[in-house]
């Protein structure tokens, strides 16, 4: 008999409070009955015989919505019984590796390790902006064209302006221009400040 761990926090999750309660049985049985992969073999008379109830593939996998993928006609696949059951699946790991080797011939690795490896990538993504800001931060404060502006404070600005106007980013192109606006008045006032007439 397999053992695994349950999820007490499902009561709370409002997408399963709002499932008909046949339907949070079948959930239920879908993750009892699955193998280690979250791939259950399909077989809609023992849902039926063991629940009591009468069901239909079609109206399970409209009730579970984006919860259960159908692999094969088969086979489902519920993608958040690994992230529950293992977290991050690890080649290395020999229980991960028979899951990924039940997974890889459905074509369900593919998916799910973007999935659980995009977050990563996502950070590591914010990382490299987080730098490549910095690195244009302070080549707009090398640059002697804006030497008496004060970048930061600027940068302040924009980010209000650009919080009052929704769907605008703050791109390369946006901050030279803003820069470029302050620094032409400025030009012009030191200009006739120092003009003979």
């Amino acid at each position: 008999m397999a053992k695994r761990f349950t999820d007490s926090r499902k009561w709370d999750d409002p997408w399963f409070r709002r499932l008909p309660s046949e339907y949070k049985i079948v959930w239920i049985y879908l993750l009892d009955k699955c193998d280690h992969a979250g791939v259950y073999q399909v077989d809609i008379d023992s849902i039926s015989f063991h629940i009591g109830k009468p069901y239909t593939e079609q109206a399970i996998i409209k009730a579970f919505n984006s919860k259960i993928q159908v692999v094969r006609p088969d086979k489902w696949f519920i993608p958040n019984f690994i992230k529950f059951q293992y977290g991050e699946l690890e080649e290395v790991n020999r229980v991960h590796q028979s899951v990924i080797n039940i997974l890889k011939p459905l074509g369900a690795y593919k998916g799910l390790k973007r999935g659980i490896q995009g977050c990563k990538d996502k950070d590591k993504d914010k990382d490299k902006d987080k730098n490549k800001d910095k690195d244009f931060i302070k080549e707009l404060s090398d640059n002697s064209s804006y030497a008496h502006i004060d970048i930061k404070k600027e940068l302040g600005k924009m980010d209000a302006w650009l919080s009052a106007h929704p769907g605008r980013q703050k791109t390369k192109k946006f901050v030279i221009n803003w820069l470029n606006k302050i620094e032409v008045p400025l030009k012009a006032e030191k200009r006739s400040k120092y003009h003979v007439r």
